[in-house]
């Protein structure tokens, strides 16, 4: 219970984030409607005995365009075959639906380097898909789906600066993040950003 009142309020207050913007304020309304919807689906769920999370974590390929330092992905899974086909994944993205899986984390590997995902991840409005991303395959025909279907969030993986950042994942990434955070906005496409905290950049992270 603790859990999905957790989620619940993660949303109601990403809400406040919206209020310049009510074309965002309303997409932000209909995403906290259907997190509820889907908490009413796992309680239903919880009576007949089965827990169900409010969110679920899915690496979609061992495959990335990058070699960051210290990747477990890279470490792990050497192997570059996928993990799983489209109709695979599209399985699991129904079911989860069905049992009031509200947010589904697509994670890598780099998501983009499958071209099915973005169609697919598409026919489920009613999930919030939060896409972790290093942004370079972020192309234009990628960002006019993600303004078409906005319920797949695009989540930029920097390390802080642009010292930081590239010494991690490679020279020029974190200067195609900077490029790209006006473009998505332009476009309307509401955005993240996620930081690797490491040793190196803690301070910066927790700095001013």
């Amino acid at each position: 219970p603790s859990l999905n009142a957790s989620i619940l309020s993660f949303y109601r207050n990403a809400l406040g984030t919206l209020l310049a913007s009510p074309r965002l304020l309303l997409r932000g309304l209909r995403v906290l409607y259907r997190q509820r919807r889907a908490a009413a689906r796992r309680r239903t769920w919880k009576k007949r005995g089965v827990e169900v999370p409010p969110f679920l974590i899915i690496s979609v390929t061992n495959r990335c365009n990058l070699k960051c330092a210290g990747c477990y992905q890279r470490l792990q899974h050497p192997d570059s075959a996928e993990a799983m086909d489209t109709a695979t994944l599209e399985r699991i993205f129904r079911e989860a639906e069905e049992l009031g899986v509200g947010t589904i984390l697509l994670a890598g590997g780099e998501p983009l380097t499958r071209t099915d995902l973005l169609a697919t991840a598409a026919k489920f409005p009613r999930i919030l898909f939060p896409l972790f991303t290093n942004g370079l395959l972020l192309d234009d025909p990628a960002l006019a789906l993600l303004k078409k279907h906005w319920h797949i969030l695009p989540v930029l993986s920097l390390e802080g600066d642009s010292g930081e950042t590239d010494c991690r994942r490679g020279e020029g990434v974190f200067a195609n993040a900077l490029r790209l955070f006006p473009r998505l906005k332009a476009r309307g496409i509401f955005c993240g950003t996620s930081f690797t905290v490491t040793r190196d950049n803690f301070p910066r992270l927790t700095g001013d």
